[in-house]
This record gives C-alpha cells, sequence and structure tokens, in this order.
C-alpha cells in the first residue's frame, strides 16, 4: 500500500505485510513515512487501511518490530515534525 502526495504525486509512505511462513493467520508489519510528513496521521492511517485488507485476506495477528526510541525524543521530533509542515 502506498501514498502519493496530492500536490505532485510523490510517494510519501507505504505500508506492508508478509505472512509468518508457519503461520498463515499471522504476519509482520512495516509502515514508513518520508520525514517531512512524520507526526501527523499518516502511518496511522495506512495502518488501519493495511489491517483492514489483512482480516479481509485472513490474517488475524499482525506483528511488528519497533525501534527502541526514549519517550522524550519521540515527542520532541513529532513537535518539530508538525511545526516544520504548519
Amino acid at each position: 500500500m502506498v501514498a502519493v502526495s496530492a500536490r505532485d504525486g510523490a510517494g510519501i509512505g507505504a505500508a506492508r505485510y508478509v505472512r509468518h511462513p508457519h503461520d498463515r493467520e499471522c504476519a509482520e508489519l512495516t509502515v514508513e513515512v518520508v520525514e517531512e510528513w512524520q507526526g501527523g496521521d499518516l502511518a496511522t492511517e495506512l495502518l488501519s487501511r493495511l489491517a483492514a485488507h489483512a482480516r479481509a485476506q485472513g490474517i488475524r495477528r499482525l506483528s511488528a518490530a519497533l525501534p527502541a526510541v526514549p519517550p522524550a525524543d519521540y515527542a520532541s521530533t513529532r513537535r518539530r515534525n508538525s511545526a516544520t509542515r504548519g
């Protein structure tokens, strides 16, 4: 699943899953959003749509590996990106 900018058609985010080879009801997911678009709701929207698609395909569980980011650093990044996007 890909998100593109309405302004110029550039790719701004993507989400996908890969089924687990030994458990067809489980899949690992990834969601990526370009830096300029982070801090908004794009990743949440991509994840929501991806989860709906996965459910329709019989996937009952999704997993993801997340980076270890201290909460203070994460909040600071969200504020900075929100201010940049205006």
